[in-house]
């Protein structure tokens, strides 16, 4: 089944598997009421009398492919008319055409990936069998090995391609790689604390590169480490509380090349130094769970308002809720914005259809 009519998925979050045939006719039932209440709200919008102002709003122009392969971790986004997708095949769409390429390797499970240019992608990943981390590269033929150092890292977790011939590498481990002309660097964070997981490697808007890393001391993360690339050595930075009890919850996604975490009040970003509010979402937004944006005046974020999951759209001064897209249950898998446009990539839907969404701005 297709994504033309996105309206269908309203209640998607709240229907299992396992209950098809009882529940379907009360969902045509309440898709019927949904229809007839849409149509008197798209005239009289919901206006909150909390600050700040939340309005139903259909900011954009939504485009839907189908996938039929779930989506991993990240996508490459080489132009609007060309994205590359982690996950059982590597996923290649161009000009709105799914296409899948194999890894020939069944020992491969992909996570994460990025790029120079349609020709040079590299997908991240790890052994199926060794639990070590594993590397790859799609020349725009033909998907290659690329041979790594031996590791007990898990997997990749993240990366940055900084050109076609430096790439770096943040592993689940505290171990860093930087794939230089055709060689690897090993930087190990593990003297630091031997408990860090979860490497996120990027480079902000001045080029400076950073990696995160979490600490997991109670059965949770309980704090987030930030390391900068400095003199050709990698430096603590902050280390900074992770809970429902302090200012910061979980990572959430990037905007104008700022990492961003989700908090009690807002989103947060890493100036540098020390992590700062970045939106600030009043009383009427709890947390977001996944966000991407050009700037802090134009940004997504998916969130919970009154026990419900929705995509909102913040211009700096005024929050909007797409009210006519709420994604089905498990939802999105990532964001990205690039060249202008908002892209989401969604987990598998009840019919096992996957799907990549594209947002335009209506009046662009």
């Amino acid at each position: 089944m297709g994504f033309q009519n996105p309206e269908y998925l309203i209640k998607f979050n709240i229907i299992k598997t396992n209950k098809y045939k009882i529940l379907l006719p009360i969902f045509v039932i309440m898709l019927l009421c949904f229809g007839l209440f849409q149509s008197c709200n798209e005239d009289n919008p919901i206006t909150h009398s909390n600050d700040p102002i939340v309005v139903d709003s259909n900011f954009f122009n939504w485009k839907f492919d189908t996938l039929q392969n779930r989506p991993f971790l990240g996508m490459y986004i080489a132009d609007t008319n060309q994205i590359f997708i982690p996950s059982y095949y590597l996923t290649y769409i161009n000009n709105g055409s799914a296409k899948y390429i194999s890894y020939n390797d069944n020992d491969f499970a992909s996570w994460c990936i990025d790029g120079t240019s349609i020709n040079d992608v590299y997908i991240g990943g790890s052994s199926l069998s060794l639990y070590r981390t594993k590397l790859k590269r799609w020349d725009g033929a033909v998907i290659s090995d690329i041979a790594m150092p031996i590791d007990t890292s898990t997997k990749i977790f993240s990366i940055e391609a900084v050109s076609s011939n430096e790439i770096w590498i943040a592993t689940h481990k505290p171990l860093v790689y930087r794939y230089l002309n055709q060689s690897f660097t090993t930087y190990r964070f593990d003297s630091i604390d031997s408990k860090l997981s979860t490497g996120i490697i990027f480079k902000d808007k001045s080029g400076d590169l950073y990696v995160h890393f979490l600490k997991n001391t109670t059965g949770e993360f309980d704090y987030v480490y930030m390391f900068k690339f400095k003199n050709e050595s990698w430096e603590l930075v902050s280390i900074d509380p992770l809970s429902q009890n302090s200012m910061m919850f979980s990572f959430s996604g990037f905007s104008d090349n700022k990492i961003l975490y989700t908090g009690k009040s807002g989103l947060y970003y890493f100036t540098g130094i020390k992590w700062e509010i970045y939106v600030n979402f009043g009383n009427n937004i709890s947390y977001a769970l996944l966000s991407c944006g050009r700037d802090a005046q134009s940004i997504i974020f998916e969130a919970r308002e009154n026990d419900q999951t929705y995509l909102y759209y913040y211009d700096g001064k005024q929050f909007y809720r797409n009210s006519k897209i709420i994604f089905p249950y498990p939802g999105l898998q990532s964001m990205e914005y690039k060249f202008g446009r908002f892209y989401v990539s969604i987990d598998e839907d009840w019919w096992g259809d996957s799907f990549l969404g594209t947002a335009r701005f209506k009046n662009n």
